[in-house]
């Protein structure tokens, strides 16, 4: 993130294509930590499950 300081460029247009590889950076970083953190199945995983577990239940019934 420190690679592209901004702040620190003198002229406009290299500020901002500073600005822009450092927020894309800071997204990027902040995807990766929401990916890390979020260890849980997903909605349609949890849905696939409940529908395995309903469909043998009634395979079993038989």
């Amino acid at each position: 993130l420190a690679a592209h300081a901004f702040w620190n460029e003198s002229g406009p247009t290299a500020r901002a294509e500073a600005k822009t590889q450092f927020l894309k950076n800071v997204s990027l970083t902040g995807g990766l930590v929401i990916a890390s953190v979020d260890v849980e199945p997903s909605a349609r995983e949890r849905v696939e499950i409940a529908a395995r577990r309903v469909k043998r239940k009634f395979e079993w019934d038989d």
